[in-house]
């Protein structure tokens, strides 16, 4: 298997998992799972090492940050448009599931783009502290869905049926797809260890 091929893999295995972790209510949750997964995917080829003979070292926090916004508002439009091209999908399920208000949603895309991408990135350059950003994502972007929905009794829901599963299945996606992912992978990619 080619790198480009083993690139796409990665985000298709991604995209997977996170529509996976929504299958409670699939054509919202799955969809959106789907949308961000592949979204943060994406986000981490760009931390990837070069190929061949050349190093890139870690990204700095400044671009990292500045990556994640990119990927969550790519994430956030589409998932807005899927929203546009599917309207019915909220009046359609077995669920009453509300909307999360456009800001809290944004924010909440944002949370888990920039604490698992800070977490790819820690673990690129080999410290320990990046599973304290991994750590991080389920929690924070509960704690911005709880805000967003202004209903603290939802934590426990929202960390056991969303952000627990969409973080540990992307985990699962990097572990088995991500070509830069071992150091083994990286050496068979011509991918140089920063």
């Amino acid at each position: 298997m080619s790198l480009t091929q083993r690139k796409v893999l990665f985000v298709l295995v991604a995209a997977a998992a996170g529509f996976i972790s929504g299958l409670l209510v699939p054509l919202v949750f799955g969809v959106r799972g789907a949308i961000l997964g592949g979204a943060l995917a994406i986000g981490a080829l760009f931390l990837h090492p070069r190929p061949g003979d050349g190093t890139r070292p870690p990204r700095n926090l400044a671009a990292t940050l500045g990556l994640s916004l990119a990927v969550a508002a790519a994430a956030f439009a589409a998932i807005c448009l899927w929203q546009l091209l599917v309207p019915h999908i909220l009046r359609q399920t077995d669920f009453d599931v509300t909307g999360l208000p456009p800001a809290a949603s944004a924010l909440t895309t944002w949370s888990y783009a920039a604490t698992l991408l800070l977490f790819y990135r820690e673990r690129q350059a080999g410290r320990r502290r990046a599973w304290a950003w991994f750590a991080a994502a389920p929690l924070l972007g509960t704690a911005l869905r709880a805000w967003g929905f202004h209903e603290l009794a939802a934590v426990p829901y929202i960390f056991i049926q969303g952000a627990l599963p969409f973080t540990a299945l992307w985990l699962l996606a990097a572990l088995l797809a991500d070509p830069a992912w071992t150091r083994k992978r990286r050496s068979r990619y011509g991918l140089r260890s920063p």
